[in-house]
């Protein structure tokens, strides 16, 4: 099962970005490649949290962190996050649906996140908000120390993964997308 996680959490990771670098960053393929993207993205999402109870817990909290951000301003993130929203809906019931882990990981997130926010939006350079970045990462690897199962950490850094490859394709900037990530992590600690 942890193979099937990681090759579906590439493809997400990689139809995620590829999706968001068609509308905000330039990048074009052919016509309806953003719609085609946003649904793969929102498919292989979908079989994500088909795959396991914590990947539910996990993703269906992600996704209702996107909306709590207005994260999901384009058609394409619309449809994704729709068609995620839609499985979920098909599994819950209370045999399936972990509530506590649920409020647990979307509090963690709305807090962190519009700590971030708040941090950056004062000009604060320094650890916490190098740790505050981090916690797309740190959330999901403390649920899986907590639930005794690695598949939600796995499925984000393998997702991860995937959003870099992508990026490496799909951002098309004078700089490399891996300098900018290392020049905006360095300048945070200075």
């Amino acid at each position: 099962m942890y193979v099937a996680i990681a090759i579906v959490s590439f493809v997400f990771g990689l139809t995620v970005t590829i999706a968001d670098s068609l509308n905000e960053h330039g990048l074009t393929l052919f016509k309806g490649s953003s719609i085609l993207f946003g649904v793969l993205w929102g498919i292989s999402g979908s079989i994500l949290i088909l795959l396991s109870k914590p990947l539910l817990t996990l993703y269906f909290a992600l996704v209702l962190y996107w909306l709590l951000r207005l994260k999901l301003d384009r058609t394409n993130h619309a449809i994704g996050a729709t068609l995620m929203i839609a499985t979920t809906a098909s599994q819950l019931s209370g045999a399936v649906f972990d509530g506590a882990n649920f409020a647990w990981i979307i509090g963690s997130l709305v807090l962190t996140g519009y700590s971030k926010t708040y941090l950056e939006a004062r000009g604060y350079r320094g650890y916490l908000l190098l740790l505050l970045r981090f916690r797309l990462y740190l959330i999901p690897a403390s649920f899986s120390i907590v639930i005794h199962d690695p598949s939600p950490f796995l499925a984000t850094l393998v997702g991860m993964v995937g959003r870099f490859v992508s990026a490496r394709f799909a951002h098309r900037t004078e700089r490399s997308y891996y300098r900018e990530v290392i020049q905006r992590a360095s300048r945070l600690v200075k």
